[in-house]
């Protein structure tokens, strides 16, 4: 199970390079901007022709940002972050409806958390889209992170594209106030790999429920009052308020999870639940519809603490055996075999302790398959094998149990 230490270790660790841009842009001064990070000040007294982003002559909207961000000038530049530190206003919100640039990673960051009760932090009142599509470059990064990160927007956040670049998207905003208060709908969407939301209240989700849909990410005191439609679902200390459609036969899995508005209704998918959040789903009346299952699986069989993993170490794992590994890729190469017989539910979990550089390879065994870490959205042969790590510290990921199709697929990564 999670401890709150593993929360934290594990929140850091899955967005260590987009925290480390972040962080790089505060307290920034001159007049020379930093290259992938610049300011937004809606109050700023700099006259538009000078402004250029930096501390000192910040952009006056998002949408001057946003413009002056130029082709990329290679794949790798699409991937980097981009972010803008956002200043709260005396007039409360920004109004405007912000445009993100296509094929790029690229965050709104509010300088101030934006609790919705007290309604002081950085907001953005009109709606956020993303045609993530190519731009005059022609560059293609393997996959690209855009988001919000402790700014609210009063609005809805909508990513259309042509399914050629892997997309994800990640919300958070400290004190799990809310970050969005419409819909997050990436239902135009071929490639987007998923959505996650940590630690914030979003108002609804809408990924469709197809087999190129969206995974859901509800982490750390994520709630969604409204309703979820996505191809599978993954929950872990989460609120759910509406009902929660999948593509059927997916698999979904919660822990620790409460059921919040009357009558839940979960429609199609394979959904396993820790024996609290089970209870929290009867507990509300909650009802099944369109083949959906429910199991309930033993707490011993969610995310154990994790141990430690040496170099060179052949890992061969039993049904029921700790499933979250501390990896030292230091050395010789590690070899991990998972759960020949998942049942449903389960997970795995590999972390880069930042020792080394030589991949471990994670193992499907009985027929099964398994998500590329490297490459989300393909897949090994059945037997087949994924490399993780090489790359340094902070590197993660998590797979979960599929049984519907015989697949151990990425529940996030970085």
């Amino acid at each position: 199970m999670y401890t709150t230490d593993d929360i934290q270790d594990e929140l850091q660790d899955l967005w260590a390079l987009a925290f480390r841009a972040l962080a790089a842009s505060s307290g920034s001064g001159g007049a020379n901007p930093l290259v992938r990070s610049r300011f937004v000040d809606g109050d700023t007294p700099i006259a538009v022709p000078i402004q250029n982003g930096s501390a000192t002559s910040p952009f006056a909207s998002i949408g001057q940002w946003l413009t002056s961000l130029p082709i990329l000038a290679s794949a790798n530049d699409g991937r980097a972050f981009r972010v803008a530190e956002i200043s709260p206003i005396l007039a409360g919100a920004y109004v405007e409806n912000p445009a993100f640039r296509g094929r790029r990673s690229q965050f709104l960051k509010g300088l101030a958390a934006s609790p919705s009760n007290l309604g002081t932090g950085a907001q953005v009142t009109g709606n956020v889209t993303w045609a993530n599509l190519p731009d005059a470059s022609g560059f293609a990064p393997a996959r690209v992170i855009s988001g919000i990160v402790d700014l609210l927007l009063n609005g809805n956040f909508t990513e259309t594209d042509d399914g050629l670049v892997v997309s994800l998207l990640y919300f958070s905003m400290t004190g799990g106030q809310q970050v969005v208060s419409g819909t997050i709908d990436t239902s135009g969407c071929t490639a987007c790999s998923s959505i996650t939301v940590s630690d914030a209240s979003v108002g609804a989700i809408n990924a469709g429920n197809i087999a190129s849909s969206a995974i859901v990410k509800l982490l750390w005191g994520a709630s969604v009052p409204g309703n979820i439609t996505a191809k599978g679902i993954v929950a872990q200390g989460a609120s759910l308020g509406g009902n929660v459609t999948t593509l059927a036969g997916q698999a979904s899995s919660y822990q620790d999870t409460v059921f919040t508005g009357a009558g839940p209704t979960l429609t199609g998918g394979v959904h396993t639940m820790d024996p609290s959040t089970y209870k929290s789903f009867v507990e509300q009346v909650g009802v099944l519809a369109g083949g959906a299952t429910i199991s309930v699986l033993p707490t011993s069989d969610f995310l154990s603490d994790p141990q430690p993993v040496a170099a060179g170490a052949v890992v061969v794992m039993a049904h029921g055996d700790l499933n979250s590994h501390d990896m030292d890729l230091s050395a010789a190469q590690i070899n991990v075999t998972l759960d020949p017989n998942p049942s449903g539910g389960q997970r795995y979990r590999a972390k880069n302790n930042g020792v080394g550089a030589t991949p471990a390879l994670i193992h499907a065994a009985n027929g099964w398959a398994i998500e590329q870490y490297s490459n989300p959205g393909h897949y090994s042969a059945a037997n087949g094998n994924s490399p993780f790590g090489g790359a340094g510290n902070g590197e993660a990921a998590e797979w979960f149990a599929n049984v519907g199709r015989k697949v151990w697929e990425l529940a996030f990564f970085s």
